[in-house]
């Protein structure tokens, strides 16, 4: 829970209405977490997955972008999203 909502169910609207500090612990959570998970099924996605986040340039700002520009999207499907386009083990084949 953050707030009265279940993390799940956060839009990008929510965790921009945060104060800075916990918007970025909420982003950087979030990232974590999608690592771990990627971890437990292939190793290369969670490696992909953090050097995206820590490596990038202006990685953070992308997302804080994106979210402005898609208020209304949740905000993991915003950053998974967003990870997926960058880590080529996250996509499937069609």
């Amino acid at each position: 829970m953050i707030g009265d909502k279940a993390a799940n169910v956060f839009t990008n609207a929510d965790i921009l209405a945060l104060p800075d500090g916990e918007r970025q612990a909420g982003i950087l959570g979030a990232v974590t977490l999608m690592a771990q998970t990627a971890a437990a099924q292939e190793g290369n996605a969670a490696r992909c997955i953090t050097d995206w986040y820590f490596t990038v340039r202006r990685t953070h700002t992308l997302v804080v972008a994106t979210m402005q520009k898609y208020p209304e999207e949740r905000a993991s499907g915003t950053i998974y999203g967003l990870i997926a386009m960058s880590c080529k083990e996250l996509q499937r084949p069609n």
